[in-house]
């Protein structure tokens, strides 16, 4: 699993879990397009859709079907795959890309923020700068790295974690029972189940020093995304988010105690 933690004002986090095997092939044939296929093609505007030329007016079955799978792959937390057909839709289908903006719009700005995370969690090089290396196989590596503008900076934390993939997933749906595993967790909370895989949650955090140091609560936004025919791996994103914020309220703190 391959953390990373963004402590800006997002206070993101997120990581990648591998298992093994390979992706499904029937599904690549399905999208017509290569595994790994590189996700910067044009949507919007510059696909064409300002421009669209005269017989787009009758309907397209095609392009229909298209969003259709589209929307279906990402229901289900399959946003890489859901991405690549939201592109093609744009690049063949610019009508029916512009009929379904909105929808579209949505798949591609969180397979955008997925693919962020990953780029950056195959990185080494660049701005990132290695604090503890591995001396063996197994061992923990940590870097950082200074984001421009903040005071804060991005930590990005690798390890193989010797564990079934099925037993570290399964731990997404637990999140009322993290303070009863572990000591310095005070309180959590499942805010709101909005899929499969996406949850607010609410943690306490306790403070080893409560008269010096209060605790700190934390409501945090998280996803998973199946990326499996892309690398093998499922990813998790996770941010802080605002009181409010997609219809959640915060909990009260209750301070030192």
């Amino acid at each position: 699993m391959d953390p990373i933690t963004h402590t800006d004002g997002q206070h993101a986090a997120g990581g990648s879990i591998h298992p093994s095997g390979a992706g499904n092939q029937e599904e690549q044939q399905l999208l017509d397009l290569e595994p790994n296929t590189s996700f910067s093609g044009a949507t919007g505007k510059a696909a064409g859709v300002d421009s669209l030329a005269e017989g787009h007016d009758a309907p397209d079955d095609a392009g229909e079907e298209l969003v259709t799978k589209a929307l279906a792959y990402y229901r289900d937390d399959r946003v890489f795959q859901a991405h690549r057909l939201e592109q093609r839709v744009a690049r063949e289908h610019p009508a029916v890309h512009a009929a379904h903006a909105k929808d579209l719009g949505e798949v591609a700005e969180v397979a955008q923020e997925a693919e962020r995370l990953a780029a950056d969690l195959d990185s080494e090089g660049g701005a990132w700068v290695c604090v503890k290396d591995a001396k063996k196989e197994g061992d923990v590596r940590v870097w950082y790295r200074a984001e421009e503008g903040a005071e804060l900076h991005t930590l990005k934390v690798d390890y193989d974690m010797d564990a079934r993939l099925e037993y570290v997933l399964v731990l997404l749906n637990e999140i009322t029972l993290l303070h009863k595993w572990l000591p310095f967790i005070g309180g959590s909370d499942l805010l709101s189940h909005r899929s499969r895989c996406e949850r607010i949650a609410w943690v306490k955090v306790r403070s080893p020093a409560p008269l010096m140091l209060w605790h700190r609560d934390v409501c945090f936004y998280a996803r998973a995304f199946d990326g499996l025919d892309e690398d093998g791996c499922v990813q998790i994103v996770a941010r802080s988010v605002e009181d409010g914020a997609l219809g959640v309220k915060h909990p009260p703190v209750t301070g030192r105690t």
